[in-house]
């Protein structure tokens, strides 16, 4: 029952994707600045964004299934971890970057009612695609 409503899900999602197609796209002025609300401070929202982030129980899985295999027990532990952790947080500051960068650029573009329009079609087909492959599996 539970394949059955993400199939429907999936397909719905495609649907009104396909249909909505080329619907406008605001990506803001670039010659304004965007200022934060000056009640809540930049270190409040990065101390909540940090702690969510934190909690996270996949992160937690990650860690623990993925990084005890590269740390050798006969050496100190503590800074081999904390190399690794650092390593980890650099790569993905970087692929963030990467995904922000490339999420303007992509909007840029999709101010374009025939480029949206494309964009939209194939992600709606996309969907509509993993819903009915979804059909299929056996479980």
């Amino acid at each position: 029952a539970l394949r059955y409503a993400g199939v429907a899900y999936l397909i719905f999602l495609g649907i009104k994707a396909w249909r909505g197609a080329g619907s406008p796209i605001d990506v803001g002025d670039d010659t304004t600045p965007v200022a934060l609300p000056p009640t809540v401070p930049a270190w409040r929202l990065y101390r909540g964004g940090f702690v969510i982030g934190i909690s996270n129980p996949k992160l937690l899985l990650f860690a623990a299934a993925f990084l005890p295999q590269f740390v050798d027990r006969a050496s100190p532990q503590a800074p081999q971890f904390a190399i690794l952790v650092a390593t980890f947080a650099v790569v993905e500051s970087f692929w963030y970057g990467v995904y922000a960068a490339g999420g303007r650029t992509l909007a840029r573009y999709l101010t374009r009612p025939a480029l949206r329009r494309a964009f939209d079609r194939v992600t709606g087909a996309i969907f509509i695609g993993f819903g009915l492959a979804l059909l299929r599996v056996r479980a």
